[in-house]
């Protein structure tokens, strides 16, 4: 779906006064910007989407929320024109790996990372889930979210709506601003899922396998060693478009690569794991366990207690595009 047309459809679910429909303004705008809209249209185009409720938002209330918007688009550098990562071919040396990071300046800070993020991520980190959702995918599109060890009818309900998971994410943060509690994850599949049921490679049932991806747009890559200011120097000196960058709480960062495959699993055989990784990204150190379309990610906002750690949404582009 274009950036317009989540737009549009996030004009059409901002929900109402008091329930949640403050931190929606934002991300409507938001997205009304990165779509090309006239300030003055999103304001206008907000005031009249907003239903009613349990109290009156004000127009300036709809202008700080479109001026910020506009501003944190502004801040943001222009995005360089860069090829589509299905379409690279060349072999690369597992050498080359050194020359990006080198480019990218040898180390770039996870605060610099979040500074030159084309989305202000400004919000709490329990936020991060939902912000990510409404910025990134339809609401109807079907997002498996869990802990990835789900079976049967377990697995089909840990597959839900996007509307229907930033829903179930906000109404459990807490209002006290503490660790919410009682959501689901930690993993998420980010390559939206059909809800039907398909085949693993051993002949199993799955709601969440390869089989199962209605939309092939991102591939996760992954270190499994450098630091991580090391690991965001290298994905700013590959230049490639993507979508978010999301620090695991862990060791590593995951790279969320833009690469929109229209022909389905065949064409994501061929060009993501045979061109992208087996030829460009494993020779230079990503994990090879990340190529397949229903690769699991780490879900930002959520806290790992045993790495007494967050994972954190750090860099955030709707339309896709390089680190700058």
């Amino acid at each position: 779906m274009t950036t317009i047309a989540r737009y549009h459809e996030a004009l059409r679910r901002i929900p109402a006064p008091g329930a949640g429909c403050h931190p929606a303004l934002m991300s409507v705008a938001r997205l009304g910007a990165f779509a090309g809209e006239p300030p003055a249209a999103v304001a206008s185009a907000i005031a009249a989407a907003v239903p009613p409720g349990k109290r009156r938002v004000t127009d300036a209330e709809i202008r700080d929320a479109v001026d910020k918007a506009f501003a944190d688009k502004g801040s943001a550098r222009d995005w360089r024109s860069t090829p589509r990562l299905s379409n690279i071919t060349a072999t690369a040396p597992a050498d080359l790996r050194a020359k990006f990071i080198e480019r990218g300046g040898g180390r770039m800070e996870l605060v610099d990372l979040w500074e030159c993020s084309p989305v202000r991520i400004d919000w709490q980190p329990w936020e991060d889930a939902p912000q990510l959702l409404r910025a990134l995918y339809a609401p109807d599109e079907l997002l498996f979210i869990g802990t990835g060890r789900e079976y049967g009818d377990q697995q089909r309900a840990a597959i839900r709506s996007a509307w229907d998971w930033v829903t179930a994410l906000e109404k459990h943060t807490t209002s006290g601003g503490s660790r919410p509690e009682g959501l689901a994850g930690p993993h998420i599949i980010p390559n939206p899922l059909s809800g039907t049921v398909g085949k693993t490679q051993a002949g199993t049932d799955t709601y969440r396998g390869d089989s199962c991806v209605a939309s092939y747009r991102i591939a996760v890559g992954e270190f499994d060693e450098m630091d991580k200011p090391t690991q965001a120097a290298f994905w700013r000196g590959l230049g490639v478009p993507l979508w978010a960058i999301i620090d695991s709480g862990g060791k590593s960062l995951h790279a969320w690569l833009k690469v929109e495959i229209g022909g389905g699993a065949a064409e994501w055989t061929d060009r993501v794991e045979g061109r992208l990784f087996g030829q460009v990204l494993v020779p230079m150190g990503i994990d090879s366990a990340c190529k397949n379309e229903s690769r699991l990610s780490r879900l930002p906002g959520h806290y790992r207690t045993e790495k007494s750690a967050w994972q954190r949404l750090l860099w955030l582009n709707p339309d896709g595009g390089p680190i700058k």
